[in-house]
């Protein structure tokens, strides 16, 4: 068996309606064994994505949700994806942009509850003067 877990982070939080978003995604494999791994991530409906950066070794595809895979992440190590979505300007203020990434391996994992990472960013608008 093999124990992945994913969190994810986003920043800035909160962020501005037209400002860009980017969240960072870190897959860590907790065990002895190396395996593969893919990392899911369903963006947000009100975002637009950017641009996706996956770690070496990975490749990466899709816009509304993305997909990350590699063939072997080693024992005991970390990757870092980044993912830079776009808030659209009209986006109201306080729209709360949900987002959660899994993890699965290519073996059976012991451990599923930090197999996926949930981030809740708060929208803000900028007040325009008169």
């Amino acid at each position: 068996p093999v124990d992945l877990a994913v969190l994810k982070t986003a920043n800035p939080q909160p962020v501005a309606a037209g400002a860009d978003l980017t969240y960072t995604i870190t897959v860590t494999n907790l065990s002895a064994t190396a395996t593969s791994a893919t990392m899911t991530d369903p963006l947000p409906p009100e975002v637009t994505h950017v641009s996706t950066s996956p770690a070496g070794g990975w490749s990466c595809s899709g816009t509304s949700t993305v997909t990350c895979t590699t063939p072997a992440l080693a024992a005991m190590s970390s990757a870092v994806i980044t993912i830079v979505v776009h808030v659209p300007e009209t986006l109201p203020a306080g729209t709360v942009l949900a987002n959660t990434a899994t993890v699965s391996g290519g073996l059976p994992d012991p451990n599923p509850d930090n197999n996926s990472s949930r981030n809740e960013t708060t929208v803000y608008r900028f007040r325009r003067p008169f």
